[in-house]
């Protein structure tokens, strides 16, 4: 393989990876369901600026700084946005 790189073969692990997929929608689906409540409470919570997180990305990504960096819901997205990048690049490799 070394002198003939176009003879090289390697294992695609296409099962694993496909098994991987899987765990990471599951796991973006428990991430999603999360959001949703946490967005659901901040709607109903009373408080204006909490109430429209939803609708508002710019009030929802300063919550941060106005609740002393705990906001459950802009953490949340966050972790989706990494969830989904790895989701991204693991489900382009297959197609």
């Amino acid at each position: 393989m070394g002198t003939h790189k176009g003879t090289a073969v390697f294992r695609r692990f296409g099962t694993l990876n496909a098994l991987n997929l899987l765990y990471l929608q599951a796991e973006l689906t428990n991430l999603e369901n999360t959001l949703r409540q946490q967005a659901k409470a901040d709607a109903e919570s009373g408080h204006f600026e909490r109430s429209i997180y939803a609708r508002d990305w710019e009030t929802l990504s300063e919550s941060m700084a106005a609740e002393n960096q705990h906001c459950p819901q802009w953490n949340t997205f966050l972790q989706v946005r990494k969830k989904l990048d790895t989701y991204s690049k693991y489900s382009r490799s297959l197609i």
